[in-house]
């Protein structure tokens, strides 16, 4: 039986210094035969995947996304601290509420 290199995807979060992977995140599998099926797990993990193909840990998600609906444009911090889109903006209840 002849010895053939295979090719594995894994993610990585693109923060500089973090060295979070799949295989890190789930411990169940590091690499997939598939991109897709890497970038998958990447999500179910609570990893995102943004729209320019930069991916982030969990850790390192907070202010590249909005807090509620995951969009990535036209982000600000409201007085709690959350990333917000200004479509979740417009939608918060009002302190008073």
């Amino acid at each position: 039986m002849p010895i053939a290199p295979v090719t594995f995807y894994e993610v990585r979060c693109d923060e500089p210094d973090c060295k979070a992977t799949t295989g890190e995140l789930s411990g169940e599998y590091a690499a997939w035969v598939d991109a897709g099926q890497a970038r998958d797990h990447w999500v179910d993990s609570d990893g995102i995947v943004l729209e320019d193909g930069r991916t982030f840990c969990y850790d390192h998600t907070k202010g590249k996304v909005c807090a509620y609906c995951d969009a990535e444009a036209d982000l600000a911090t409201d007085d709690d601290g959350e990333t917000l889109c200004p479509k979740c903006i417009s939608e918060a209840p009002s302190p008073t509420d």
